[in-house]
């Protein structure tokens, strides 16, 4: 960034503007760039854009060669300087010959922006527990780029020491009237404590110019410091930067596609788009050191974060910067502090972690059942039947198709799913048709309760049904319009569960479609797919719309350009497109006036808010279940995720496991991937391994396109054999993940996690995302490439056992990257020693039956000998807040060749409540054999009993396929029948 005489205009028109520093006093030294550094690698670097950190060694050598000895008053030597100095000599020439010989001068010498156009830091007041400040411009303060508007003079500062791990900085215009989120849409847990003083924290500043720092005690490394880093506060455009240690480890930022760790160079769009994916999380956490932080902006507005080798720089078009920076310092404290923040995660439904089956296209009730029946034939688990927009007369929202599914009809299909233990749920768009005479746009009408354009009418719309509107959450009657449209919709079908889609929002036209003056039928249309179009394709193919949308210019009155084209633009859709691209006007206002530039990303939050407490009120002694496209922070106390219409790729296949944990990190834990793709057609093979992973996630939904082939697990039979095998592994699993999930809810903790949390100090796990762990116990490696049938993966240190054969597979101080057998039929998944995984006996139809089979225990022992796992039951499905004493908690714990039964015993009931196996994994390798002697005792105390029958010891093979052969080494006490009722021991010997 320099400001040069004499050289060519049309070298100087590759300057963009906000790369320009003001010169500030004229310098008489000369300097002549010859042919030699024009022609040199450096230098032709720069015709390919941004140059190269070494351009700064370059140029300092060039200049040292002048006796110039350092660079505006900073020292290239000092590390913390060379960032500054990079800045100021980044040069972006594209169109310049590496033959020519310039000559110019360099007539200013280019000061530190910070220290010509910072803030000053005055009126200083501070406690033991709080920090404020104001921030002024100087008078003589220069603008650097005044395109993007005019600097806020004054701003309020505010530090509050919140917790012991938890600091909260706040920067806000003076009298702190700009918008910021509302408390009662995002309900932190705050609790700042005014007793505390033993923080594990430092907070520091620099008053000239104006910057921060919060320093752990820990390790004394500054955490978040934005000192010598430009900051810069209008209307629209707010930056601030913080440092970065070189080869920094950054996760998070939502939501995305692509690896789990962000790439260095990556610009992060935080706007809910389909292009840009649907939810808004401006949260991170950093791994440095071996210890883990995370930093979380509370800002609803559209962002770009632009993550470059030495800093973080977040550019940010509206609200204030209100920053909640939380010390860890292991990732788990991170994840957990965080939730604290923001709240935990709800407590699903313990059916909704069975198999749930979906596709755009079941358009008759006929086919409902057809799938429901081959699910059956198949011997394949299913819990939950799904029905997207086909449901839906001419897919107008709270519907029912009068010759396709007559609610009586319906009604009584819902009733047999229900017979058979099994559940129904249903699509729900947020775009209310506009029709005369349809209830719920006629009382929401009556009652004003639309999200308005600029002039006062109703913001219209376009998506499936034709011209809609959309509630404003806003308005303090919505939530009991939306309670009662939901009401009346299940009091004809008693739907289960509510899936919420299309809800960034999602518009099928650029903005409002009222301003035209030739609205009619052609914008009132049904628009679905055909051939292999996506919807993207759909909406992109429709010319008169495009047409229509294109004569939109910057002369129309409804457009208001400060909001709709703000000054700068974030990277909308990877193009910059403008904000409201397929979405709704920026122009557009809810109630008490606030802009839809401000609470764009909080609209399907707030609708996830609205359909929960309507749910929680119309059934209130069940859970709710409630699955949500577009997200925002604390969206996991409301409902859960999936990632969206995804394809049927390899790529989409890798990314759904970064995307579930990211989600870890947002804490929305119930979440997955569309198993086999949303879009495309989906292959035999890429079914195959899409279903043995899918059966690991958190949540396992099949789901596609209304114009692809059907892709259920009977698609093939080869495909059904398979996939047969991992879903009755998932649900043999699902004592395990309702416990992990139990803990979620209860204390903020991840479900699946990365590699890197159980020992952040190995630095072979920081970028692997192509495993995960599900608690700390199961450690997944799919396969994730066509046609391979073998699969390299990280085992960490300690002892792992082989979930089929349950061998021990490795052992070992450090972990190792080994490549894996994983012929079609398998999946790798290892068991960590020192885990008691609590298992049901054996695998029904649905959970329901499953349940009834009780509780089987997996021992994986380490190398000590011990091993440590917990169970959590209740009824499943009563709110977490009204079970009272009437659920069961208990912990598992061998040592000493003992296994000890402690905990709370509050659950009575015949579904699962009962101990009837036992598997010790690894027998042969732990002396374990028919001879041993096993021992239960109970309490209240009683004779013990010897356990003689019903022990088997799996010494034998078993045959997975043709050509699979698994040799089993598991030790099985079968038949115990132990009520968990109190504790009890089990000795060996």
């Amino acid at each position: 960034m320099c400001f040069f005489t004499n050289f060519d205009n049309a070298y100087s028109s590759t300057f963009r503007k906000d790369q320009m520093v003001y010169a500030t006093r004229v310098i008489g030294t000369r300097f002549t760039f010859y042919k030699a550094f024009l022609s040199s690698d450096y230098f032709k670097s720069l015709e390919k854009g941004f140059p190269p950190d070494d351009l700064t060694a370059t140029i300092y050598r060039f200049l040292a060669n002048d006796n110039v000895t350092t660079f505006f008053g900073y020292d290239y030597a000092n590390k913390d300087h060379r960032p500054l100095i990079l800045d100021l000599l980044h040069i972006s020439f594209k169109r310049i010959s590496s033959q020519s010989i310039i000559q110019f001068d360099i007539v200013y010498e280019i000061q530190d922006e910070s220290r010509q156009t910072g803030y000053h830091l005055k009126d200083i007041k501070s406690s033991d527990t709080r920090f404020t400040a104001s921030l002024n411009l100087p008078p003589d303060h220069r603008d650097s780029i005044p395109e993007y508007g005019t600097k806020l003079k004054n701003l309020m500062f505010k530090v509050e020491y919140q917790t012991t791990n938890r600091i909260r900085v706040c920067i806000s215009d003076l009298k702190e009237k700009r918008w910021r989120v509302p408390k009662e849409v995002v309900k932190l847990n705050e609790n700042p404590t005014n007793k505390e003083t033993n923080f594990d924290y430092e907070f520091g500043y620099e008053s000239n110019p104006f910057g921060f720092y919060i320093k752990r005690k820990c390790d004394n490394e500054r955490i978040f410091d934005t000192t010598n880093q430009r900051f810069i506060f209008k209307n629209q455009y707010i930056e601030i930067s913080t440092k970065l240690p070189s080869r920094s480890n950054i996760y998070g930022f939502g939501e995305t596609t692509g690896s789990f760790k962000r790439n260095v160079g990556s610009r992060m769009t935080i706007w809910a788009r389909g292009e840009n994916l649907y939810g808004s999380h401006p949260y991170y956490v950093e791994l440095r050191n071996g210890k883990a932080h995370g930093v979380f902006l509370l800002n609803s507005n559209g962002m770009d974060v632009i993550y470059e080798e030495e800093k973080l720089t977040y550019k940010v078009i509206g609200g204030i910067l209100d920053f909640y920076i939380f010390m860890g310092p292991s990732p788990i404290d991170v994840v957990q502090q965080y939730t604290e923040l923001i709240g935990n995660p709800y407590f699903i439904p313990y059916w909704s972690l069975g198999y749930h089956q979906c596709r755009w296209g079941y358009d008759t009730i006929p086919k409902l059942e057809d799938t429901v029946k081959r699910h059956k034939e198949a011997n394949i688990p299913i819990d939950a039947v799904w029905i997207d927009i086909d449901y839906m007369d001419v897919y107008k929202p709270f519907t029912f198709s009068p010759s396709h599914f007559p609610p009586d009809q319906f009604a009584k299909f819902a009733e047999s799913l229900h017979q058979n233990n099994q559940r129904l749920v249903a699509i729900v768009d947020p775009g209310i048709k506009i029709l005369k005479g349809f209830e719920p746009y006629e009382e929401g009408r009556k009652k004003d309760l639309f999200i308005k354009r600029a002039d006062g009418e109703d913001f219209v719309g376009k998506v499936w049904p034709g011209t809609t509107v959309f509630p404003d959450w806003f308005h303090p009657e919505s939530q009991e319009y939306w309670k009662e449209t939901i009401r009346k919709w299940l009091d004809k079908v008693p739907i289960d569960g509510i899936w919420i889609d299309m809800n960034e929002i999602a518009n099928f036209v650029n903005g409002d479609l009222s301003h035209e003056t030739n609205i009619g039928r052609r914008d009132d249309k049904v628009m679905i797919p055909s051939a292999d179009q996506t919807v993207t394709d759909m909406v992109v193919d429709e010319p008169d719309i495009i047409e229509d949308l294109d004569n939109k210019n910057d002369n129309d009155e409804i457009i208001n350009l400060d909001v709709n084209n703000p000054p700068y633009s974030i990277n909308n859709c990877g193009t910059e497109s403008p904000l409201f691209h397929r979405t709704s006007p920026m122009d557009a206002f809810h109630h008490t006036g606030i802009k839809e530039y401000d609470a764009h990303n909080l609209f399907g939050h707030m609708e996830a808010i609205a359909t929960f407490h309507a749910l929680s009120s119309i059934r209130p002694n069940q859970r709710p279940f409630i699955l949500s496209r577009s997200t925002f922070p604390s969206s996991g106390k409301y409902a859960a995720h999936w990632l969206g219409d995804n394809s049927s790729e390899w790529n989409d296949l890798i990314n759904s496991i970064s995307g579930i944990l990211s989600f870890q990190l947002f804490g929305i834990p119930m979440v997955g991937a569309d198993i086999c793709g949303f879009n495309g057609k989906c292959k035999e093979n890429i079914a195959i391994r899409w279903f043995q992973l899918g059966s690991f996630y958190p949540f396992c939904r099949n789901h596609n396109a209304i114009n692809m082939p059907g892709q259920e697990c009977y698609m093939t039979k080869k495909v059904e054999r398979i996939s047969k095998i991992w879903i009755h592994a998932r649900y043999q699993l699902l004592p395990y993940w309702y416990t992990i999930f139990y803990f979620s809810s209860a204390k903020g903790l991840p479900v699946t996690m990365p590699l890197w949390f159980l020992d952040p100090n190995v630095q072979d796990t920081w970028d692997i995302d192509r495993q995960y762990l599900i608690g700390e116990s199961i450690l997944v490696t799919p396969v994730l490439e066509s046609e391979s049938t073998k699969v390299t993966g990280y085992i960490p240190a300690g002892r792992w056992y082989d979930f089929i054969s349950g061998k021990i597979f490795y052992e070992g101080d450090q972990g190792k990257w080994i490549e894996l057998d994983a012929p079609i039929e398998v999946i790798p998944i290892h068991i960590r020693g020192g885990s008691i995984i609590p298992m049901h006996c054996q695998v029904g139809l649905q959970i329901y039956e499953c349940r009834k089979s009780g509780i089987k225990l997996q021992i994986a022992l380490d190398q000590e000998g011990k091993a440590k796992g917990n169970l959590y039951l209740d009824d499943g499905e009563t709110p977490l807040e009204k079970v009272g004493n009437n659920y069961t908690l208990i912990s598992f714990t061998v040592e000493n060749k003992k296994l000890k039964v402690e905990g709370t015993f509050g659950y009575h009931d015949s579904q699962g409540a009962f101990v009837n196996e036992i598997v010790f994994l690894g027998s042969k390798e732990l002396n374990l054999n028919e001879k041993t002697k096993f021992i239960v005792s109970s309490s209240p105390p009683s004779l013990p009993s010897l356990v003689t029958d019903g022990i088997d010891v799996q010494l034998k093979k078993e045959i997975i396929a043709e050509n699979v052969v698994v040799e089993m080494d598991n030790l099985i006490i079968k038949g115990l029948g132990i009520e968990l009722t109190g504790e009890f021991t089990i000795s060996w010997e």
